[in-house]
C-alpha cells in the first residue's frame, strides 16, 4: 500500500509538472490546446505510475531481499556440536558455481545412511545445533 502511495504522489508531482510547463507554452502562444495538454499529463501520470509499480518497486524488493543478510541476532551464536559431546570438524565444500559452503561433520555409523542437516533462507547453522 505504501508503494502505491508513493507512487501516487510521484506521478502527481510528474503531472503537475508537466501541466505547468505545457500551459506556459500555451500562455506564450503555442498552437496547443488545453485537451492536448491535460491528455499528455495524463498519458505521463500512467507511464510513471506504472513505471513506479512494474519496475522500480520489484527493483527494490529485489534489492531488500538479496541485501538482507542474517538476523543481526544470529550473528553472536556459538554453539556447536561439541558443546553437546559431539566430535565434529569444520568442513568447507564449494559448489558448482564457485560458492563456498561451510559445514559441520560428524562421523555416524557406516552402516546407515548419510543425514544431510540444512538450515533456511538467511539462517545459521548454529540455531539448528540441539
Amino acid at each position: 500500500m505504501l508503494i502505491l502511495t508513493w507512487a501516487g504522489i510521484l506521478a502527481g508531482v510528474f503531472l503537475i509538472l508537466i501541466l505547468l510547463v505545457r500551459g506556459v507554452v500555451y500562455l506564450l502562444g503555442r498552437r496547443t490546446t488545453l485537451f492536448k495538454i491535460a491528455k499528455f499529463g495524463f498519458g505521463a501520470y500512467v507511464v510513471v505510475l506504472l513505471g513506479t509499480l512494474f519496475v522500480v518497486f520489484p527493483l527494490l524488493a529485489a534489492g531488500f531481499v538479496s541485501d538482507a543478510g542474517t538476523r543481526p541476532m544470529d550473528t553472536q551464536l556459538q554453539m556447536s556440536p561439541g558443546d553437546l559431546g559431539r566430535e565434529y570438524r569444520e568442513v568447507d565444500f564449494r559448489t558448482e558455481d564457485d560458492v563456498e559452503i561451510s559445514g559441520w561433520w560428524m562421523d555416524g555409523d557406516p552402516e546407515k545412511p548419510l543425514l544431510v542437516l540444512t538450515h533456511g533462507l538467511f539462517r545459521d547453522r548454529k540455531e539448528v545445533v540441539e
